[in-house]
C-alpha cells in the first residue's frame, strides 16, 4: 500500500552477497530487512529522514506536519507499475473511485472522496492538465514510466491551487535524475500485451538530465459488453501508447538554479461504435475500425533564486495539451474516415514568493496567469477564458513543551475569471502533537468550479445558465506513527451548492450535494513483513427538492477497501492485496435509468526477483480469482491477467 505520509521502503538489494553462500546470505538479508524496517518506522520521529509534502501548502513541509490528507507514491512504488498508466496505480488509493470504460487506453474518471470527476485537479510539476472541455484530466495516457512521484490531497483545496480542486487534488512529478545511470525494461503479458521503456540520467556538478521514453501496446478487451447498448460489436479494443520525457535542471551557483521539464504521450484506442440507418435504426458499420487517437502532454521552464536570507523566488512558465481526434465513417455508404477533432491548450505563469519569516513561520505570496483555450470540429460559442488570481499563505509550526508542539495553516486566494468575475476561497487549519507519537488537527477550507466549456456550449448539451459550483469542507484527523504502525483516522464532510449534474434526459442541471464519510488508514512495517490497508465510508448524495438528502450520486460506492501483506527480502518481494468496494449506481447503458452495479472483491499477487546486481524480474498477477465485475453499466473489465517484466541496471 501507499502510505498516507511517507515513502514505501523498497525493497532492500544488495547484490554483492550473491556470490555467498545461503546460510550467509539469509543471515544478512535478516539484519537488513529489520534495519530497513526500523528505518522506515523512524521515518516520522527524525524529522531529518522524513519526505517532503508540497502539494498540501505548494511548499516542502516534513510529513509530521502535514495537516492536510495526503498519500504519497515513491519511485520506488511506481517502479512495480512500469508500461501501465496512473489510473493503474490510483486503484489502491484510499478515498478514490477509479472508474474507465473498458480496458487499457479507454476513458477514465477519478471520483476523490465522492466529488464529481472533473472536481480533482490533476497537476503535473504545477502545471494544470485536463481538457477544458470534458474539464476531466486523462490520466489513462500518463505512463507510469514518465514519473518521478505523485502526491494526492483529499479535501478542497481552492485557495491553493483556484477552480476545479473540490475533491481534491493530485500532481505528479516527472522523472528525475539521481544518479548517473541507464534503465532498460522490457515486458508482456495477457491480452499480447508488450512494454519497453529505456531512461537515461545524468548528474555532473551542477547539471541534472533525466531523458525518458516508453512504449506499451495492448489487444485489450471488447469494450462494451452489452449485446442490446448502442455500437455493440463482438471484438478487441486494443490501444498502443508511446511517450518521451525530458527533465533538465542547471545551477548557476549556490542562489540560482535554472530548469526545464516536459513530457508527451501519443496514443491510438479503439471503441465501439456505429451508424443507425434512419429508416430502419439498425446499427451499420459496427466492425468499422473507430477509434481515437490522442496527443497529451505538459512542459514549462522554471527558476529559483534564493534573494537574501529569507526570500525566495520560483518563477515557471507551462503548457499543457490535450488533443484528440475521433475516427468515423463519413457516412451510411461512404467509410472513408471522417475525423472530429477537440483540442485544449492552457497556458500557465506562476510567480511565488515565499518569505521565511523565522525558523518556524513561513508566508508566501503569489500570482498566477491561466488561459484556456479549445479547437474542435464542434460548434462552441465561446473558445477562450483566462484566469487571474492572487494567492498568499501561512504556515507555523511552534515548540510548545516537551515533545508537544501546533502546527498552523492559512491560504487565501481570488481568481478573477473573465466568464463568471471574481470568487475568493480560504483554508484555516490547525493542528496539535501531543507527544512524539500522537497528532490531531482540523480543517476548513473553502473551494468553487467555473463550469467547462462542454457544460456551457455543447450543441444540444450544453446550458448557458449553469451557475459556477462552490462548496465547503470540514474535516477532522487524529494519526498514530510509533514503530512499527502507522495509522490515520479523517472524518471529512464537504457540501457543494450548484453541483453540476446530468439528468437521465442528457441535460445539465444544477443540484446540492453533501459528501460525508470517514477513512481508516493503517500499515505495519516489520522485520521482513508488513501489512496494512485503508477502509473508507464515502456518503456522496444529492439535495432533493424537499431540501432532504436522499438520492446517491452516481459512481459513488458508499464503501472502499484494500487489505494487503507483503513479505520482503534481499532477492525478492512478494506482495498479495485484496481489493474491494460496495454496490454504486450507474446509468442502465440500454435504458439510460438509474440501477445498482454489484460490488466486489478482487485478489492481486505481484513479486519481483532480483536475477542479479543489474537485472530485476517482476510478475504481476491480477484479479487471480477471475471475478466478473463491472465499473461502469454496460463496459468490460479484465479477468484473470499477468504482466511480467525484466528491468535492467547500468551504472554511467
Amino acid at each position: 500500500m501507499f502510505t498516507f505520509y511517507h515513502q514505501a521502503t523498497p525493497a532492500v538489494r544488495t547484490a554483492n552477497f550473491v556470490t555467498l553462500k545461503n546460510v550467509a546470505l539469509s543471515a544478512t538479508c535478516l539484519i537488513l530487512n529489520s534495519l530497513t524496517a526500523t528505518h522506515a518506522a523512524d521515518l516520522a520521529s527524525s524529522p531529518s529522514l522524513e519526505p517532503l509534502i508540497i502539494t498540501a501548502s505548494r511548499l516542502p513541509q516534513p510529513a509530521s506536519q502535514v495537516l492536510g490528507d495526503v498519500t504519497l507514491i515513491s519511485r520506488a512504488d511506481l517502479a512495480a507499475y512500469s508500461g501501465q498508466s496512473v489510473t493503474d496505480v490510483l486503484r489502491s488509493v484510499a478515498g478514490l473511485n477509479i472508474v474507465q470504460n473498458g480496458g487499457a487506453g479507454q476513458p477514465s474518471s477519478v471520483f476523490m472522496r465522492g466529488a464529481n470527476s472533473n472536481q480533482t485537479l490533476v497537476l503535473i510539476d504545477g502545471v494544470r492538465y485536463s481538457s477544458a472541455t470534458t474539464g476531466g484530466a486523462a490520466l489513462e495516457h500518463l505512463p507510469v514510466d514518465q514519473i518521478e512521484k505523485i502526491e494526492v490531497l483529499r479535501g478542497s483545496a481552492a485557495s491553493l491551487y483556484g477552480a476545479d480542486a473540490i475533491g481534491g487534488v493530485i500532481q505528479i512529478f516527472t522523472r528525475r535524475a539521481h544518479t548517473s545511470q541507464a534503465i532498460f525494461s522490457i515486458g508482456g503479458g495477457s491480452q499480447n500485451t508488450q512494454q519497453a521503456g529505456a531512461s537515461l540520467s545524468e548528474r555532473n556538478g551542477p547539471l541534472a538530465l533525466n531523458l525518458t521514453a516508453a512504449y506499451a501496446k495492448t489487444d485489450g478487451l471488447n469494450a462494451i459488453t452489452n449485446p442490446l447498448a448502442y455500437g455493440y460489436y463482438a471484438d478487441k479494443d486494443g490501444s498502443r501508447m508511446g511517450s518521451l520525457g525530458l527533465n533538465v535542471s542547471y545551477a548557476l551557483d549556490s542562489q540560482h538554479k535554472l530548469g526545464a521539464q516536459g513530457f508527451l504521450a501519443q496514443g491510438r484506442t479503439q471503441f465501439d461504435s456505429q451508424l443507425t440507418d434512419p429508416n430502419t435504426y439498425a446499427g451499420i458499420a459496427k466492425n468499422y475500425d473507430y477509434r481515437n487517437e490522442t496527443l497529451n502532454g505538459a512542459g514549462a521552464l522554471w527558476s529559483d533564486h534564493q534573494l537574501g536570507d529569507v526570500w525566495k523566488l520560483h518563477v515557471q512558465l507551462g503548457q499543457s495539451i490535450d488533443h484528440l481526434k475521433s475516427f468515423a465513417p463519413l457516412s451510411l455508404t461512404d467509410f472513408n474516415a471522417a475525423t472530429t477533432q477537440f483540442n485544449t491548450r492552457q497556458t500557465q505563469f506562476n510567480v511565488l514568493n515565499t518569505f521565511e519569516l523565522s525558523s518556524a513561520q513561513t508566508l508566501t505570496l503569489g500570482y498566477e496567469h491561466l488561459n484556456q483555450t479549445i479547437d474542435t470540429t464542434t460548434a462552441y460559442t465561446t473558445k477562450q477564458r483566462s484566469i487571474n488570481s492572487i494567492f498568499a499563505g501561512y504556515l507555523g509550526h511552534f515548540k510548545v513543551e516537551n515533545a508537544q508542539s501546533a502546527d498552523l495553516q492559512a491560504n487565501i486566494r481570488n481568481d478573477n475569471n473573465t466568464q463568471f468575475g471574481h470568487k475568493t476561497t480560504f483554508l484555516l487549519g490547525a493542528g496539535w502533537h501531543f507527544n512524539d507519537n500522537i497528532h490531531a488537527g482540523i480543517l476548513h477550507s473553502t473551494g468553487f468550479k467555473a463550469p467547462t466549456f462542454n457544460d456551457l456550449y455543447y450543441p444540444d448539451y450544453g446550458n448557458l445558465n449553469l451557475k459556477p459550483e462552490s462548496s465547503q469542507n470540514t474535516e477532522g484527523f487524529i494519526e498514530y506513527r510509533n514503530r512499527p504502525w502507522q495509522m490515520r483516522l479523517t472524518g471529512f464532510e464537504n457540501k457543494i451548492s450548484n453541483l453540476i449534474t446530468l439528468q437521465p434526459n442528457a441535460k445539465l442541471t444544477n443540484k446540492d450535494a453533501r459528501l460525508r464519510g470517514v477513512s481508516l488508514q493503517a500499515d505495519w512495517t516489520s522485520t521482513g513483513f508488513s501489512l496494512g490497508g485503508h477502509i473508507d465510508y464515502i456518503n456522496a448524495v444529492s439535495l432533493a427538492n424537499d431540501r432532504t438528502y436522499k438520492q446517491q450520486l452516481l459512481r459513488r460506492p458508499q464503501r472502499l477497501g484494500l487489505l494487503y501483506a507483503g513479505l520482503n527480502h534481499c532477492e525478492f518481494n512478494i506482495r498479495a492485496e485484496v481489493q474491494a468496494q460496495g454496490s454504486q449506481y450507474d446509468y442502465d447503458i440500454v435504458t439510460y435509468k438509474r440501477v445498482l452495479l454489484p460490488g466486489f472483491a478482487l485478489l492481486n499477487i505481484r513479486g519481483t526477483w532480483t536475477l542479479n546486481p543489474a537485472l530485476e524480474l517482476s510478475v504481476h498477477l491480477n484479479n487471480l480469482l477471475d471475478k466478473q465485475y463491472a465499473l461502469t453499466s454496460g463496459y468490460g473489465t479484465l479477468g484473470r491477467n499477468v504482466l511480467v517484466g525484466l528491468t535492467f541496471k547500468q551504472p554511467l
